[in-house]
């Protein structure tokens, strides 16, 4: 009987221990992983130097702020199981801390092979040592930053000519692009400071004047060079700019144009 009965407790015990990591399971497997992260420990480091995590879950694409470039690949998930990468990034360059605190982080992420989700708090871990730590943002500060940017925007640049193609749109704090027919369309997320600048530049630009822009060239009219165009929504309203030279545009919109499309670069 007393064999019986240590038996049955060591049962338990392992029954117990089985469940509640199906629970854990279950819950990864029922919440969203998708939105905005900020790190809150690096390195065992609580000062998150601005670092920044974006999952998109129905594409299975994340993208972010590394310390001093942007970076952007691909991640699986299976239950807690994550494979992070491969990973790319912009090609700023960095020196001193922000060049340590961005091979730390690129690191630490591919180096991931499990999460741990609470609440609003994820854990980065390999063989259960935390790597990062990280909190979602709220509700409410997704939508001040949408409301820095000006949520009711859509910027849309079109480029195209016999031999050349290229698309770019702005939309929910988000920059979909396509530099050429045959591929898949990217997406890229905008930082803060991205979202602030595109707002700050869109401050300064009269929309019911952009319609009568002079063009500063028009060889696409007869060299076959790529001719483009700008058209801005706003709160159901659309502005558009006559056909200009791609990489030409009116003086008035070309901080603009170039930030925008500076984003998509290198990815």
């Amino acid at each position: 009987m007393k064999y019986l009965t240590i038996l049955l407790t060591i049962i338990a015990i392992k029954s117990c221990g089985s469940t509640e990591q199906l629970n854990i399971k279950s819950k990864i497997q029922d919440m969203s992983l998708s939105g905005i992260y900020t790190i809150t420990m690096l390195d065992k480091n609580n000062d998150s130097h601005d670092l920044t995590i974006v999952f998109n879950e129905a594409e299975k694409k994340i993208s972010g702020f590394s310390g001093c470039n942007r970076y952007f690949g691909s991640y699986t998930l299976d239950n807690e199981i994550i494979k992070i990468g491969p990973l790319a990034s912009t090609k700023k360059y960095c020196i001193g801390e922000a060049n340590n605190i961005e091979s730390k982080f690129l690191e630490a992420l591919e180096k991931t092979n499990t999460i741990n989700i609470t609440e609003n708090k994820i854990q980065f871990q390999n063989e259960k040592v935390t790597l990062l730590e990280g909190t979602l943002k709220s509700d409410e500060e997704g939508k001040n930053t949408q409301d820095n940017t000006g949520s009711n925007y859509i910027i849309t640049y079109n480029a195209f000519s016999r031999g050349f193609f290229r698309t770019t749109e702005f939309k929910n704090n988000i920059v979909v692009f396509q530099n050429n027919r045959n591929e898949e369309p990217k997406t890229y997320a905008c930082t803060k400071d991205d979202l602030d600048n595109i707002k700050k530049l869109l401050d300064n630009i009269p929309l019911n004047a952009i319609g009568k822009l002079e063009a500063p060239s028009k060889a696409h009219q007869y060299d076959g060079a790529p001719g483009a165009t700008l058209i801005i929504n706003y709160k159901g309203e659309t502005y558009s700019t006559n056909t200009f030279d791609h990489g030409n545009p009116p003086e008035e919109l070309k901080e603009l144009i170039n930030f925008i499309l500076s984003l998509t670069e290198s990815m």
